[in-house]
């Protein structure tokens, strides 16, 4: 492995603290932090290298016990530069006990001319947990100017409830997302799949309060967002479960960030009474 990290968050008076962490290679973890008086532990995932190259394998894993709250984020953007013989794969699993929360919101994945990257998420939780996971794409840098000149991106996410669960492969499927995206390949169906837009942001919500009534205040909150101009293209779609998916196209990456940051918010507001995400990053 090119660098490993697995940490686990436990609740302690009220409050959730780091109980456990191990790091190898080139993954690190900055000191936890708590942003507000909700109890929440803030943490930020390091890779001093600055960069992604062909052939790297990262995994991350964190366990959250019950009833324990975890904001998990990044120190800057994931770069992917040019994969010219093997591509570069990022691992990561997420444990999420009864009532624990976790909130995934990393910097953007900038894929590079040339780059080849795979991410696979794998959630094991407890049904009555909180779990939000963010995904922003933002296209590097390529010398003709092209939006999306990578080789492949491919980004899956596995949700699993596990109540009744025996063992760690248990567990009952509710979201299985994939993205394989290959411009380089099929560039048609690369424009018509981003329709002109150069940046695509996700956010998976799963939680036990996310019934019909929220996801359609949701959709409004998100849908004022959209200018019209149409500098954004915006959907949420309903899950079997008590969740959403909430998708955009944008042509910048703050456009992504607002748009995504403004569902959380919601979602933190009316479910938890707490204020907005500042991840106070410079």
């Amino acid at each position: 492995m090119t660098g490993s990290l697995a940490l686990r968050v436990a609740l302690r008076d009220g409050t959730s603290v780091v109980v456990g962490q191990r790091h190898s290679g080139a993954l690190r973890l900055l000191r936890p932090l708590h942003l507000d008086d909700s109890g929440q532990v803030a943490v930020t995932v390091v890779n001093p290298g600055g960069g992604i190259l062909g052939g790297d394998r990262y995994a991350l894993e964190a366990s959250v016990e019950a009833g324990a709250d975890l904001l998990l984020t990044t120190q800057s953007a994931t770069k992917v530069y040019r994969t010219p013989e093997d591509h570069a794969e990022s691992v990561q699993r997420f444990t999420l006990g009864a009532e624990a929360r976790l909130e995934s919101v990393p910097d953007s994945v900038i894929p590079f001319a040339g780059a080849r990257f795979r991410q696979s998420t794998e959630v094991r939780m407890d049904p009555t947990a909180s779990l939000a996971i963010a995904e922003i794409t933002t296209p590097g840098w390529s010398p003709d100017g092209t939006a999306y000149a990578f080789d492949e991106l491919t980004l899956t996410t596995r949700v699993r409830f596990t109540e009744g669960a025996s063992d760690a492969g248990a567990g009952r499927l509710v979201l299985h997302d994939r993205l394989r995206f290959l411009p380089a390949i099929d560039a048609p169906a690369a424009r018509h799949l981003t329709q002109g837009f150069s940046h695509l942001a996700t956010l998976v919500l799963i939680d036990p309060r996310c019934d019909a009534a929220a996801i359609t205040a949701l959709r409004g909150a998100v849908g004022a967002l959209e200018p019209p101009s149409g500098g954004t293209l915006v959907g949420a779609t309903a899950l079997a479960v008590p969740g959403v998916v909430v998708r955009a196209l944008t042509r910048s990456t703050p456009a992504a960030q607002r748009i995504l940051l403004s569902a959380l918010d919601w979602a933190r507001r009316h479910w938890r009474g707490q204020g907005r995400l500042d991840l106070r990053k410079p």
